[in-house]
């Protein structure tokens, strides 16, 4: 049987506006490159930035890429994913992508795919109650998939799929549709560095130590069919999860996932993304510089800014960081054993919670 081989194509997140598309886009290029894309492999048409000709980068997602903890420059997941607060995703198709039987069904067996994991995320065919958060499933031309990185630790809002999949197989569809979900929750496509492993065409998306993060566990390198994440799909794909592919998922969002260090993160850089908020984790505190009550200056310590706010106490634990806009003034408090200095005007700041 002749192979059919379908470009699964992965976007990054949420529309800028209000700002001059010029100037935006000269910034989303340079934190590209910042985050190791090859120059190359960036293009700006019609006052968009795309990597790989495909991929539609926003400001927003393009900042957010320089803020994750690094990791080895191999593969797997990008350096976005989904926060905590998130726990059941909606996945909303359209009447139009109702319409296509395979498409349909192709979308209900994806979604099997990941609550049989036993994450601490479950995916719902919506319309339903009790969403974290909504995908749309909505339909394109051609016979591929389209999708975006999680922003702000909520998934992508929408996947795209081709209706020239109704052509084809049903383990086809649920393959494609699985793909392009694990792209909105953060997973890269396991052969980014070379798509002549899965798709015979040379290609490659960019290996910086910030985009494409190595997950513990998984191959460092990419094998045919040994990934629902490989770039392209053949006509025999089954639909199914690989054993590396249940690594990676385990790994992310297991129930007993890690939360990323707080110290791990600079949040000066989110300074703007007002009310983007970042889940992370405090070793016991002993110290550490201040400036404010309730909003502190976003060069502060986390850690002991949470104890000072009553978010935790001393001996640590988890928090969410809200960033917020810059303030006038800052006003130094002694409160749970924490002492914070006041400051003037200052260009950004964060609250905290539990």
């Amino acid at each position: 049987m002749r192979k059919l081989s379908m470009a699964l194509l992965a976007g990054v997140a949420l529309v800028g506006c209000g700002v001059d598309p010029e100037t935006e886009n000269q910034e989303i290029v340079s934190n590209l490159i910042e985050a190791g894309f090859p120059a190359d492999d960036i293009m700006v048409a019609d006052e968009r930035v795309y990597v790989g000709r495909d991929a539609h980068v926003t400001l927003d997602a393009s900042r957010e890429m320089l803020q994750a903890p690094a990791g080895s420059a191999e593969q797997y997941r990008s350096t976005n994913l989904v926060g905590s607060s998130v726990t059941k995703i909606c996945v909303n198709p359209t009447s139009t992508f109702d319409s296509y039987t395979l498409l349909s069904q192709g979308l209900d067996l994806a979604i099997a795919n990941y609550n049989e994991r036993g994450l601490r995320i479950t995916f719902a065919r919506g319309p339903t109650t009790g969403c974290t958060a909504n995908i749309i499933a909505t339909t394109m031309d051609g016979a591929g998939g389209w999708t975006g990185f999680p922003s702000g630790g909520l998934p992508y809002g929408a996947i795209f799929i081709g209706t020239g999949l109704q052509s084809y197989s049903v383990d086809l569809n649920e393959h494609i549709i699985t793909h392009e979900l694990g792209h909105s929750i953060g997973l890269r496509h396991s052969d980014y560095y070379d798509h002549n492993i899965s798709c015979g065409v040379a290609g490659d998306e960019g290996a910086g130590d910030l985009g494409a993060i190595h997950i513990p566990g998984t191959p460092t390198t990419a094998t045919l069919g040994g990934s629902v994440m490989n770039s392209c799909a053949r006509t025999t794909e089954t639909g199914e999860w690989t054993s590396s592919d249940i690594t990676a998922l385990n790994s992310l969002y297991s129930p007993g996932s890690a939360v990323a260090s707080c110290s791990s993160y600079s949040f000066t850089s989110y300074r703007g993304q007002n009310g983007t908020q970042i889940r992370c984790s405090c070793e016991a505190v002993s110290g550490g510089a201040v400036w404010g009550t309730d909003l502190y200056t976003d060069d502060s310590s986390v850690c002991a800014a949470a104890v000072h706010a009553g978010a935790i106490p001393a001996t640590g634990g988890t928090v969410v960081v809200t960033i917020q806009p810059g303030q006038s003034g800052y006003s130094g408090t002694t409160r749970n054993g924490i002492t914070t200095y006041s400051y003037g005007s200052w260009p950004g700041s964060f609250s905290i919670s539990p």
